[in-house]
């Protein structure tokens, strides 16, 4: 049960972090213009390492104890 709720939460992690990473982006086209090239330059700024860092920041509820996900992984490969 612990596994599946696991599993969930993840989901619901990436799902929210993929809205996040769409918001940003539209925000910086809108900031950006009509100008080609300045959306090229908002695009590239968003890089797959920078949503993976904002992936592994998320805080994750483990039994009521904020953790990080890297905590979380290296507790899960201790155990």
């Amino acid at each position: 049960m612990l596994l599946l709720f696991c599993i969930y939460r993840g989901v619901v992690q990436l799902f929210n972090a993929v809205r996040k990473q769409q918001t940003l982006l539209e925000g910086k086209l809108s900031e950006a213009g009509p100008s080609e090239r300045r959306r090229e330059k908002a695009v590239q700024s968003l890089t797959k390492g920078r949503f993976l860092d904002m992936l592994k920041n998320v805080k994750v509820c483990i039994c009521r104890i904020y953790v990080t996900v890297a905590e979380t992984r290296a507790c899960l490969n201790l155990c």
